[in-house]
């Protein structure tokens, strides 16, 4: 009788231990799996997030103010972990050198394509607005070295603040930062 018990109480022991682990190792397997997904998907968000290939060519071919008749710079500057940028100044031409005295635009564009892409738009503000406009490619964009983050993004926004207020040719109290789309996510971490 104390075999049968031991048995009975060993196959109560043995089905609670079967079904504690069948439902609460079910319960940390799936979290298991869910987490290392989220690890991929995470790993994967920039891949996923960032367009800089959209359109097709749109890393080789960046169109310049040349095709509105507007002056530019053509300017490549450095991102603090040392990334190379690529960079348009726009600036008000006038006789008496007084674009120093009009506002500058920093443009932060979209996702997708390059700073060419957004010459209509700069052309309208240019003339109707009477301003100096920088635009910066984003690394990993256009010209612009390296692979698009959002940390890389946000670094390449300080990098193009941080050298118009180096220009002693453009007044540093007067400059706008204006962000379109995924530009403007990067301009409310930049104010």
């Amino acid at each position: 009788s104390i075999v049968k018990r031991f048995w009975a109480f060993s196959g109560a022991a043995l089905l609670s231990i079967i079904l504690f682990y069948w439902l609460y190792g079910g319960f940390l397997a799936a979290s298991l799996v869910l987490f290392g997904i989220s690890g991929v998907v995470y790993k994967a968000g920039d891949r996923l997030l960032y367009h800089p290939d959209q359109p097709p060519q749109s890393r080789i071919f960046i169109p310049t103010p040349a095709l509105f008749n507007l002056p530019f710079e053509n300017l490549f500057i450095k991102s603090r972990d040392g990334t190379q940028l690529h960079m348009f100044l726009i600036k008000q031409v006038s006789s008496d050198n007084s674009h120093s005295r009009v506002p500058t635009i920093l443009f932060l564009h979209g996702n997708a394509g390059n700073i060419g892409h957004r010459l209509v738009n700069v052309r309208g503000l240019y003339q109707n607005i009477g301003c100096n406009i920088a635009l910066v490619e984003y690394r990993g964009y256009g010209r612009s070295d390296g692979s698009p983050s959002e940390e890389g993004i946000c670094m390449d926004a300080q990098a193009a603040l941080d050298y118009l207020h180096s220009r002693a040719d453009l007044d540093t109290n007067k400059i706008v930062v204006f962000g379109r789309s995924l530009g403007g996510a990067v301009a409310i971490d930049l104010a």
